[in-house]
Parts: structure tokens; C-alpha cells; sequence
């Protein structure tokens, strides 16, 4: 992402992967220019940070 979104910038983060989707609400919190933003998500319902987990702990492997 070449122009990321201020620092504080609420946001809804959608991501979509093997026939699944994980949806949240977040935060832009570190804004690097040029290079992207990173996100804190907020209130991530139980089966959305299941479904986050699982394709992070599958990236491992």
C-alpha cells in the first residue's frame, strides 16, 4: 500500500483466503510511508480469531 491510511484511521479489515473470509474492526497504528500501516484489531469475534490463528499457524508449516 503505497498511501496507508493515517495513524488512528478506524478501519474495517477484510481478508479473504481458501474459501474463508476473516472480517474485524481495526486501527491503523504505525504508518511506515511507502511501505504500508499496521493494523490493531479490536473486538475480533471468537470464530473470526479462530480462523485468524489457523491460517497463521498453517503459514508455519
Amino acid at each position: 500500500m503505497l498511501n496507508p491510511s493515517p495513524k488512528g484511521t478506524d478501519i474495517r479489515v477484510k481478508i479473504s483466503h481458501g474459501g474463508s473470509t476473516f472480517e474485524a474492526l481495526g486501527i491503523v497504528v504505525l504508518v511506515e510511508a511507502n511501505l504500508g500501516m499496521g493494523i490493531a484489531f479490536a473486538n475480533v469475534d471468537g470464530n473470526q480469531k479462530a480462523l485468524l490463528h489457523k491460517w497463521i499457524s498453517e503459514a508455519r508449516n
